[in-house]
């Protein structure tokens, strides 16, 4: 059975790892596409678009009742975050057209039924449909509340409203266009019931590419994990406090010489380049592009 695992199944390493070739083949020996969680999380998007290629269900939720739009806004990457409304867009798009079998129906049924419940839990006051698609209800409810809360602060409603992103769905115009200049950048793989799949491998890209790509994601994905490490977030927090009062410590003990307040400094130092180096890897376009 390739679902069944040490600590974790074969998938879920390997989407861990961002070991792409690991994923395709053990999707090909017949794998189920979970763990979409996962790797919106900490993947690479070619193993994200090689999970929705294989079928994985873009609107399940996980226990704590996220769904994979959730965990992509919390990551912060656009590309990622644009990929899986393009794709729930079209599979909207195909459910309105009657063009989908019934197993797409089915998931796509979440979508209108999220929302008539989260329309009845806040009172009507609802984000608008196109800004609600693939989202949790528990998301839009804090969408919806941080966009009250705003609304009362500034005393109208038009600062709140410009701030939110649109998506248009891909039934209209604005959909299909978006989703038909992406698949015109990329070369098409083919098709499957839940729409056109971007090919994930570039043919122009020669094997010194492709080796330091792999090289490189397992380098980011060590720096994800590595961020995420209590251990190491203590560490940092602890640098902080002391970069903030040790020296002045230092002199209020009136300590006799500077060398260890010297040494001490230069570790902390190291440990705020160390940080820089892990966020710049891990996240590039995020932690980059937010200065």
């Amino acid at each position: 059975d390739m679902d069944i695992g040490g600590d974790a199944p074969p998938l879920l390493e390997a989407i861990r790892q961002g070991n792409h070739r690991a994923v395709n083949s053990l999707i090909a020996h017949g794998a189920k596409p979970h763990f979409l969680h996962a790797a919106v999380d900490v993947a690479p998007k070619s193993i994200i678009e090689q999970l929705l290629k294989a079928q994985a269900n873009p609107l399940q939720e996980d226990p704590e009742g996220k769904s994979v739009l959730d965990v992509a806004f919390n990551r912060g990457d656009e590309e990622i975050t644009t990929l899986l409304r393009d794709f729930i867009g079209d599979l909207e798009r195909r459910n309105v057209n009657g063009q989908q079998n019934s197993e797409v129906r089915r998931f796509t049924a979440s979508v209108h039924t999220s929302s008539l419940t989260s329309d009845a839990t806040t009172g009507g006051e609802t984000m608008d449909e196109d800004n609600t698609l693939g989202l949790s209800t528990q998301f839009q409810k804090q969408q919806t509340g941080t966009s009250q809360h705003r609304q009362n602060s500034n005393g109208d409603d038009s600062g709140g409203s410009k701030a939110r992103r649109r998506f248009s769905l891909a039934g209209g115009a604005g959909g299909q266009n978006m989703l038909g200049s992406r698949t015109q950048q990329m070369p098409q793989k083919g098709t499957t019931a839940f729409g056109t799949i971007i090919n994930l491998d570039d043919p122009n890209a020669g094997p010194w590419r492709r080796a330091f790509n792999e090289r490189f994601t397992r380098l980011q994905n060590f720096c994800r994990r590595l961020n995420r490490s209590k251990n190491f977030q203590f560490v940092m927090f602890a640098a902080l406090l002391v970069v903030l009062f040790f020296p002045d410590l230092w002199v209020v003990c009136d300590m006799e010489g500077n060398n260890g307040l010297d040494i001490v400094l230069i570790v902390v130092l190291l440990l705020f380049l160390t940080e820089l180096i892990v966020q710049t890897l891990g996240f590039f376009k995020t932690y980059v592009n937010s200065f």
